[in-house]
């Protein structure tokens, strides 16, 4: 295939269900919104993923993801890693639960806490970030791969299964509502944000560093550079190796730096209080 930069302005997709549950969240938030106050910050990023949603799915993007594998993992990326961390560090959930119909609400309500309890049994941490590194691993098996560049169910279906497990596995990371697990530790809750990205990595290298495609794409060129399979391949290694984990570092950064702002913040205290015999003994050796 020959991508030429009238391409990029004519291959857009239609989605009508993409475009419906986007506009149908920004209605909803928009509602919620007038009862729940919400934050400025939080308001850009949800507004930013729904951008990000659509942009992955609607834009020359979804087309030519098909044709080039770097583009299909790009688009992978923005799907599994920037759209869910923004759409949950936002707290999306709350706002659009009260953005629904009154009538609704109340039911709905007794639903969930009625499903609370085994919801919160199926989906600890460790599960959510299991399911997550499945998900992404398995439809970059190359069988199921090749169903992916065929059949349209199937390629949607990958989409769907990824976006579940990764907005699964950043709802434990940015610890939005319902919150029905407890926080880690600080430290610990930032080592658990990095190996958020260990699914990516690995898959990274191997795409990187293989001598052979895996994948039956076709050779093209992408404006004016020829890529074959095996080209394609190798720079869809370097995106996911350069921007993989970008999202995952900068959050891990941002609880860093929230957690020292905490620690900042609480009141000194006074010297008498640590700088003592007593206390700076060592223990079982007062007798």
């Amino acid at each position: 295939m020959t991508v030429e930069w009238m391409t990029l302005l004519t291959s857009w997709s239609f989605r009508p269900l993409a475009i419906l549950l986007a506009g149908v969240a920004v209605w909803l938030y928009a509602r919620g919104g007038q009862t729940n106050p919400v934050e400025a910050g939080q308001r850009r990023k949800f507004r930013l993923s729904i951008f990000v949603f659509l942009f992955a799915l609607i834009s020359p993007i979804d087309f030519l993801a098909r044709h080039f594998f770097f583009l299909h993992v790009a688009q992978h990326l923005l799907l599994i890693s920037l759209f869910p961390s923004l759409f949950m560090a936002a707290d999306s959930l709350p706002v659009l639960f009260a953005g629904l119909p009154t009538a609704w609400q109340k039911p709905l309500q007794s639903l969930l806490q009625r499903w609370e309890p085994a919801f919160t049994h199926l989906t600890p941490k460790g599960a959510c970030w299991f399911l997550f590194v499945a998900t992404v691993w398995l439809w970059y098996d190359p069988s199921l791969h090749a169903l992916t560049l065929t059949s349209p169910f199937f390629y949607n279906l990958a989409i769907v299964t990824m976006m579940t497990g990764a907005m699964l596995h950043w709802w434990h990371v940015t610890a939005a509502a319902p919150r029905l697990h407890p926080r880690l530790p600080g430290f610990t809750h930032m080592g658990y944000t990095f190996i958020g990205a260990a699914p990516l990595k690995i898959p990274g290298i191997v795409f990187l560093f293989a001598y052979l495609p895996f994948y039956g794409y076709e050779a093209g060129t992408f404006l004016g550079f020829p890529l074959d399979p095996l080209l394609s391949q190798q720079l869809g290694g370097i995106v996911v190796w350069s921007l993989g984990g970008v999202v995952y570092s900068t959050t891990a950064v941002s609880f860093l730096s929230n957690w020292l702002s905490i620690e900042a913040e609480k009141p000194e205290q006074p010297r008498t209080t640590w700088d003592n015999d007593e206390t700076l003994m060592a223990p079982h050796l007062k007798n």
